[in-house]
């Protein structure tokens, strides 16, 4: 029996969904689940090298083990 991988999620918003649900709302959610959070733009260069070095530090690190 094969053990279901485990999925590595971020959680990215934009200007415009950010304000569509408060940034403490969102924040607090994502702490509760252990799920990094990042406001990005792609337009501005804001937080997308972070947000992409973090997904990938956090998969390298489940398969190091």
């Amino acid at each position: 029996m094969c053990a279901r991988p485990r999925t590595e999620l971020l959680t990215l918003s934009s200007q415009k969904e950010a304000e569509k649900v408060p940034q403490e709302v969102v924040q607090g959610w994502c702490r509760e689940k252990d799920i990094p959070y990042f406001e990005v733009s792609a337009k501005n260069d804001i937080n997308v090298v972070q947000a992409f070095e973090m997904l990938a530090s956090r998969a390298l690190t489940r398969v190091s083990g």
